[in-house]
């Protein structure tokens, strides 16, 4: 699994181990700061620096048409119950936070290129039958 979300191009520090599992604290939190410092601990903020690493401006007829910037896709925060970290985390380049009921495809495997990194929440994959647990 580690390998397919490397081959994506998600930058990875050797002591993350997949997938990735935090607790429910997380749904909680209220600024960008916390949410960096959160992602620090767990091994994934130079992934959110290769986003802002990315970003590439096209010319000509693309940026007259909103198309001009070009940015990669960054981690995806999966919780339960977006509390307060969806505005906390809207800061952060290339970073999404999404709840389980709207969770989709497209979201998982962006450009359908599957192994986008994806933190969990521990209610979240109560919800799914991840391998925390069964479904409620």
């Amino acid at each position: 699994m580690k390998e397919i979300v490397k081959a994506r191009g998600h930058i990875l520090s050797e002591t993350v181990s997949l997938p990735l599992v935090v607790s429910d604290d997380i749904q909680a939190i209220d600024s960008a700061g916390a949410v960096r410092t959160m992602m620090q601990s767990i091994g994934v903020w130079d992934d959110v620096m290769r986003v802002v690493d990315s970003k590439k401006t096209r010319g000509r007829r693309r940026r007259t048409r909103g198309k001009g910037v070009r940015q990669a896709i960054g981690p995806l925060i999966v919780v339960s119950n977006d509390e307060r970290i969806g505005k906390a985390a809207r800061n952060l380049p290339g970073v999404e936070v999404v709840t389980v009921d709207s969770l989709g495809a497209e979201m998982l495997a962006p450009g359908t290129h599957p192994g986008r990194l994806t933190i969990w929440s521990e209610s979240a994959l109560k919800l799914l039958g991840g391998p925390t647990g069964e479904p409620e």
